[in-house]
């Protein structure tokens, strides 16, 4: 089978309190901050959003509901009914998840990258796992035991095991707050 699902209006957080420095990062990024450097030890220091839009306020958060989400999907499952005292069934998953919103309400919250330009999110959804495998085994044997107490242990009696195997979530590798925006 074959799965395909578009989500609209995902809800999108971003800080609209900052404007940008003059500076960008390699990327092309706007940078919102400053790097302050201690002359003594050596070390660096960000400080974020250095021109606000209201000065009253550090972070300003607004959610915008314009977010997108593609999923595909393929799904192949193979069946053995029960008969001859057992049963198995066994499914595989190959899928895709693709967003450019990121998760303001998981673990680790996420707010835009770039406050300007939400198409630098674009990338792997949160919960996106690719493969995903399941297998159920179902018994239950029928043993011809002469001893009245081991057949009654032996026999009418249901054995499953269930495997789940998949290739995890996909998570970002961040450097901190590298464009300063807070």
């Amino acid at each position: 089978g074959y799965v395909n699902s578009f989500a609209r209006h995902i809800p999108v957080y971003r800080n609209m309190n900052c404007s940008p420095t003059e500076n960008t990062l390699a990327d092309g990024r706007p940078v919102y901050g400053i790097k302050i450097i201690d002359p003594g030890s050596g070390s660096v220091a960000i400080r974020p959003c250095i021109y606000k839009i209201n000065s009253q306020f550090n972070i300003i958060k607004i959610v915008e509901s314009g977010g997108n989400e593609y999923y595909n999907g393929l799904f192949l499952q193979l069946i053995k009914r029960f008969s001859d005292g057992f049963q198995v069934n066994a499914d595989y998953t190959f899928s895709n998840s693709v967003d450019d919103a990121p998760e303001e309400n998981a673990p680790g919250a996420l707010t835009a990258s770039d406050p300007s330009n939400r198409r630098v999110d674009r990338g792997s959804s949160r919960g996106d796992i690719t493969h995903v495998f399941h297998l159920t085994f179902v018994a239950r044997p029928k043993l011809a035991v002469g001893n009245r107490i081991l057949h009654g242990l032996l026999n009418d009696n249901q054995l499953s095991a269930i495997l789940i195997a998949d290739s995890g979530e996909p998570f970002n590798i961040t450097t901190g707050d590298i464009n300063g925006d807070g």
